[in-house]
């Protein structure tokens, strides 16, 4: 919980957070030590997560917010992954053109960079981190959805803006399904899970109901674990039989 300080400066264990503050630094320091909320093994990324929930609706929390924008493009990778880290981890309020903006006017420093103190399971490498940060926002705009397209299109892990595309752009997704999904059944299932209405999910079936008899077989699958109405289950498994 964050602490009284003086008037309209709260503090958070011990560290004061006012107007005063140089919340860059402050941030900075603890993604590059975790020295100033020490956080035991979990990770100095969760230290800033400690202090931006303690903060929320006040003006400190902004301040971190921006702060960790401002560090995208620090010089240190282990600042720069936290950040992306903690910008993915609060995509509903920062600004997903500021993520864009970010890995276009320096892709050399996400690009092939490795996150530091993250699993690559988890994010590839920083530029994925962020694209997944900007697929994570409930209000992408029409450039974001650009380039979420084009990252939907890498047979690696185009996988990974799935969900976000189902929400924003299932139009596009569905016409581009056979090639997205590529015979991969688990691809087919992430979009099937991620499409919000009945009629989406039929349009989806539907463009891969040529596909092979194994993948079909495989989709009936995904129907029975992802569609909870009975009446359209049999439905969709129809257009695949």
């Amino acid at each position: 919980m964050a602490q009284a300080g003086s008037p309209g400066s709260p503090s958070f264990d011990g560290v004061q957070l006012g107007p005063s503050t140089d919340y860059v630094e402050l941030v900075r320091e603890q993604l590059k030590s975790g020295s100033v909320w020490p956080s035991g093994d979990s990770g100095s990324h969760q230290g800033v997560r400690r202090a931006i929930d303690a903060v929320e609706g006040t003006p400190a929390e902004r301040h971190l917010l921006d702060a960790l924008l401002e560090l995208l493009g620090d010089e240190d990778a282990a600042v720069r992954s936290g950040a992306i880290h903690l910008a993915w981890d609060y995509a509903d309020k920062v600004n997903a053109e500021i993520l864009l903006r970010a890995l276009n006017d320096h892709p050399e420093l996400y690009e092939g960079v490795k996150p530091v103190g993250l699993p690559e399971s988890y994010m590839p490498d920083l530029a994925w981190g962020l694209i997944q940060a900007m697929n994570a926002n409930p209000k992408p705009d029409a450039q974001v959805i650009a380039r979420l397209r084009r990252a939907a299109e890498d047979p690696d892990n185009g996988f990974r803006v799935f969900g976000g595309l189902a929400a924003h752009d299932s139009d596009w997704l569905i016409e581009h399904a056979s090639k997205l999904v590529s015979q991969q059944p688990v691809r087919a299932r992430i979009i099937l899970g991620n499409l919000r209405t009945p009629k989406r999910r039929e349009q989806f079936v539907k463009a891969l109901a040529n596909e092979p008899p194994g993948f079909r077989k495989d989709l009936v699958g995904a129907i029975a674990e992802k569609v909870s109405n009975s009446s359209e289950r049999e439905r969709l498994n129809a257009i695949l039989t």
